[in-house]
């Protein structure tokens, strides 16, 4: 090739990476991917200025909209580069399977005679959770807020695994009154607890709980700290136990938490903040309660499930949702560092520790034994409402 062909080849690839054609990328996904970054982006920047000084609305708008354009032009440039390895499919096949065969390679013992309780084991990840361990044997209770959803679950848990070992139990952890009533009917059923799967969650939701926590710290810490520790006697009698607990790698992007902002309604316009805040808690809350329950024979666990299609996904608009998820991990994929954090053997003796795709990370340098114990003391007080 001629030094004029390659300098005439060089722009021609260019310009196909940046209309995405690169590996059957269409000019219509590369937008739509464009515009979704742009609008993730424009949202951040006003939600940081949002809490940060007081600027005039006007130039706050502005300003977002420029950034968003600039911002729209760059994620265009170069979207057939960013895009196309997920587009091809590399990194998600290339997790599922490490997942898939850490999952065969590692002897996890059968759960016979083992019971399980699992939050919003109803749908996504917490289902396939649930499904897993009822396949093994496990005696398996799924705890939901839809009596319909749940008992929807249950049977189609059993018709997949052929277990009849599967109940459904109400659990709003919105509202601390459902929570005891949860542990209470647990508990009055005189079954030991060997693995409690703290794996409900809301992303994105706002407002308040029944009892005035911002909604989704309610939900994804306080309403599993009341319940892990109204079980915990179970837990402690029934040892060797695990409490297994879903964070996600958002907990990283938390710098802290605002005490007197948990009380408030949610202010941001995505709740991303407060998503990220409520999973920083639930590593904090795992690695203190680890610390609480040394020597008891209980240890505890939290995760990162990795970027799941689920129901998380279920606020963002079709026919975008489709898109966006369709090289994600599945549901199964997802949960299986759950199942290897409930019962793999080789996390037997740990305790406290940070895990992504079945193998332990380090969680953010933010969640200090000092940070731990502050939540705890206030969880405990609030969780007293119960």
């Amino acid at each position: 090739m001629t030094a004029g062909a390659l300098g005439e080849e060089r722009p021609t690839l260019f310009l196909r990476k940046a209309t995405g054609l690169v590996r059957g990328w269409s000019v219509r996904d590369s937008l739509i991917y464009a515009c979704l970054a742009t609008n993730f982006v424009t949202l951040g920047i006003y939600e940081f200025t949002f809490a940060g000084p007081a600027f005039p609305k006007g130039q706050l708008i502005t300003a977002t909209i420029i950034g968003g354009i600039w911002v729209s032009f760059l994620v265009v440039a170069y979207t057939g580069l960013v895009v196309t390895i997920p587009r091809a499919g590399l990194l998600p096949r290339i997790r599922g399977k490490r997942l898939r065969d850490h999952a065969e390679e590692t002897r996890m013992s059968e759960l016979g005679g083992r019971t399980f309780l699992v939050t919003g084991g109803n749908t996504g990840i917490g289902q396939a959770t649930a499904a897993g361990l009822a396949g093994r044997g496990g005696r398996v209770w799924i705890a939901a807020r839809s009596r319909a959803k749940g008992e929807a679950a249950v049977a189609a848990i059993k018709a997949e695994t052929g277990s009849d070992s599967v109940w459904f139990l109400p659990l709003d952890l919105a509202d601390l009154e459902s929570v005891g009533a949860c542990a209470s009917a647990f508990l009055a059923l005189g079954e030991p607890l060997h693995v409690l799967v703290n794996n409900a969650g809301v992303g994105g939701a706002r407002g308040l709980t029944r009892q005035g926590f911002e909604l989704t710290f309610g939900i994804n810490h306080l309403g599993h700290f009341a319940l892990t520790n109204a079980l915990l006697g179970c837990l402690t009698a029934s040892a060797p136990a695990r409490v297994v607990t879903v964070s996600s790698d958002a907990h990283y992007s938390a710098q802290g938490i605002d005490f007197d902002a948990l009380r408030r309604r949610t202010r941001g316009l995505t709740g991303l903040h407060e998503y990220a805040i409520s999973k920083l808690c639930n590593v904090l809350f795992t690695q203190e309660l680890a610390r609480r329950v040394a020597g008891t024979g209980v240890t505890t666990y939290a995760l990162h499930p990795g970027v799941v299609a689920s129901d998380i996904w279920r606020r963002v608009p079709w026919p975008v949702r489709p898109i966006v998820t369709r090289r994600m991990l599945s549901t199964t994929e997802g949960a299986q560092t759950s199942l290897y954090c409930a019962t793999s053997p080789d996390v037997a003796q740990d305790s406290g520790l940070f895990y992504d795709k079945c193998a332990q990370r380090a969680p953010s340098p933010v969640a200090t034994p000092e940070l731990a114990a502050k939540l705890w003391k206030r969880s405990e007080t609030w969780a007293e409402l119960l």
